[in-house]
């Protein structure tokens, strides 16, 4: 039971800059790179995608949705288009 308690001792006490400095990055310290790189990848996307959506609005494009999709109405409507084109965003960010 010591064991465990100075076991669990040092792990409260442990920090990723305790680790031997060699020069060389860890493990821990690749984490904040692939989140910073998983940003920045999110943010591209994200923002082309935006571009393309907003493009397809302004050209009003022959294709009706972004998708090819099937709704139980009536999709000529300005107001119901974009009500559908929203909701295609919405899943499509989910």
């Amino acid at each position: 039971m010591q064991g465990v308690r100075d076991l669990l001792t040092i792990v409260r006490t442990f920090d990723w800059t305790d680790t031997p400095n060699s020069g060389q990055r860890t493990n821990a310290g690749l984490i904040s790179r692939a989140q910073r790189l998983a940003r920045r990848i999110y943010k591209i996307f994200v923002f082309n995608h935006s571009m393309y959506l907003i493009l397809r609005i302004v050209t009003r494009s022959k294709n009706t949705l972004f998708f090819n999709t099937w709704v139980p109405f009536d999709s000529d409507s300005v107001v119901v288009y974009i009500l559908i084109l929203i909701i295609q965003v919405d899943s499509a960010i989910i």
